[in-house]
Parts: C-alpha cells; structure tokens; sequence
C-alpha cells in the first residue's frame, strides 16, 4: 500500500499558473518527482484562491518522501521556488494512492 502527499503551494505575486516560470517549475518538479517516487503528480488550483495550488501524489511510504526531500535534485528545485513559490503545507494521508480515481 502507498501514502498518498498533499500539499499545499502558493504562487507568489506577479506569478499565476499560467506564467513561464510557474509552468516550467511544476513541469520539471512532476518530471524529477514522478522518476523518483514512481508516482504520478496531479496538481489542482484552489476553487476561492487560484494563486493556490494543491499537490497530489503518491508514496512508497512517509520515509521514501523524507529521503526525497533531502535529495539534492529535490533542494535543486527548492531554489527554483525563491520568488516565484512557497510551501504552505504538507500532509501524508493514510490513503492508498493506488486507489484514487484518475
């Protein structure tokens, strides 16, 4: 059974989803994250507050995601967000994400 990661990211102003940068970060991080974890990511605007941003996506286990962040590839991508995203929260579910529709 996996673990299912949401979390929560919030686009910084001027950025929108829509922005060069914002589209090439969250393509290279559901590039380099999938290849690592095997796991697809989806990503959701939030219905109130587009600027928000919510990642899904699935996990061996809560330890495999901790090696992940550490990963020099994933602080790669922490220095990519400077300006242009934050992270506001993070919560592993104890949801197989195997067994989330698509």
């Amino acid at each position: 059974m996996t673990i299912t990661e949401i979390a929560t990211l919030e686009l910084l102003v001027p950025h929108t989803w829509d922005s060069p940068d914002a589209r090439t970060f969250f393509r290279t991080l559901s590039d380099r994250q999938s290849a690592w974890s095997g796991h697809s990511l989806f990503f959701f605007k939030g219905a109130d507050s587009p600027g928000q941003i919510f990642l899904i996506s699935g996990w061996k286990s809560v330890q495999t995601h901790n090696e992940w962040i550490a990963s020099a590839q994933n602080q790669g991508l922490l220095e990519m967000t400077k300006g242009l995203v934050e992270v506001r929260g993070l919560v592993h579910a104890d949801i197989n994400f195997e067994d989330l529709p698509r």
